[in-house]
């Protein structure tokens, strides 16, 4: 792994920013005469979600708030039908909602179906930077000894109008003492945001495998994507990239262009305790030999406390044309432990 020290250390000093620079009161008014603070993150199936200095993430039924009053915008439904963008207001000890562009008017809560945080349009200057670690380690004893370790960083800074993430993930496995995996892949990802949708993006990538020929693979690209939806409850994106491909199997150096297909899907649920996602990067390369290279990353993660995670994830690696002798297909399944930073 000869490439890997200067690798992590040139992505990682791409990724940089500052922490948010500040925090957003929204209150809760209970028919109690209680009053929470804190940040309103959703609103659905009868309960709001209300994130919390001194209790983490909390969820409240809606039955029980008289009224709410936010500093963030929100997507609001209502049973109606009715659809509006805007924040919750209090006047005269009144609950009301003052859509964008428009007047304060009486909202009855009790009608409230949904209201969801729009990431799609964020305001300037506003920075968001978040930081995950997964680990998943393993061993076995008997007629085999068998240990494996699986880590996964991913660093993402949000901005206005673009964001940059980071992502780094190492595989390693020995069987009686014998190294018999060691897979590196790594990642950066730039978007411009044109628009509430529509991006563009730059990327480059790098991956190492030894054990499946792979000396060297560092891809380089320019491209545009679409987010079909980005709020509270989770976001779906994808985009398209030309690529440029430069990589070393066995020993035996080539450079070909690339089309490359991302995806992004996640979805929290059971009050946001929880989160399924979904990632994948398919590189269709071009040349004298064609090959389709895919990666991708699926699985679930359960909140243990606003920090700590337990994680389930299968990643799989696919290659239509590998190195000699070697297999199509790779599948890893980690059960692990997360810290989010």
């Amino acid at each position: 792994m000869n490439h890997s020290r200067n690798l992590i250390a040139g992505l990682a000093a791409l990724v940089c920013g500052l922490l948010p620079l500040a925090a957003v009161a929204d209150v809760l008014y209970l028919s109690n005469g209680d009053r929470l603070t804190g940040e309103i993150d959703s609103v659905g199936n009868g309960k709001v979600i209300l994130v919390t200095e001194f209790a983490g993430t909390i969820a409240v039924q809606l039955e029980t708030v008289k009224n709410m009053e936010s500093e963030t915008t929100f997507e609001l439904r209502t049973q109606d039908g009715t659809r509006q963008r805007g924040q919750f207001v209090v006047t005269s000890d009144a609950q009301q909602f003052r859509p964008e562009g428009g007047e304060a008017a009486d909202l009855d809560l009790a009608s409230l179906t949904s209201a969801r945080e729009n990431h799609l349009g964020v305001a300037d200057f506003v920075l968001d930077w978040s930081n995950r670690f997964d680990a998943g380690i393993s061993a076995s004893s008997g007629n085999t000894e068998t240990s494996s370790q699986n880590y996964h960083w991913e660093s993402l800074l949000q901005q206005a109008r673009g964001d940059h993430r980071l992502n780094i993930t190492y595989d390693t496995q020995e069987d009686d003492n014998v190294k018999t995996k060691e897979n590196l892949l790594a990642g950066y990802r730039y978007r411009r945001f044109f628009g509430e949708r529509w991006y563009g993006l730059g990327n480059v990538g790098y991956q190492e495998d030894q054990f499946r020929g792979i000396d060297y693979r560092w891809t380089l690209g320019l491209g545009g994507g679409y987010r079909f939806w980005d709020d509270s409850t989770g976001q779906l994106s994808t985009d398209l990239a030309l690529n440029y491909v430069m990589e070393e199997l066995d020993g035996v150096k080539d450079e070909n262009p690339a089309l490359r297909w991302g995806a992004s899907w996640n979805r929290f649920f059971l009050e946001k305790r929880a989160e399924a996602f979904y990632e994948q990067s398919v590189l269709f390369i071009f040349g004298d030999s064609e090959n389709t290279v895919y990666n991708g990353s699926t699985g679930v993660r359960f909140n243990l406390t606003d920090m700590l995670t337990a994680n389930l994830r299968v990643d799989l690696t696919h290659e239509s044309d590998p190195a000699p002798d070697r297999k199509k297909t790779d599948v890893v399944y980690v059960i692990g432990i997360g810290l989010v930073l």
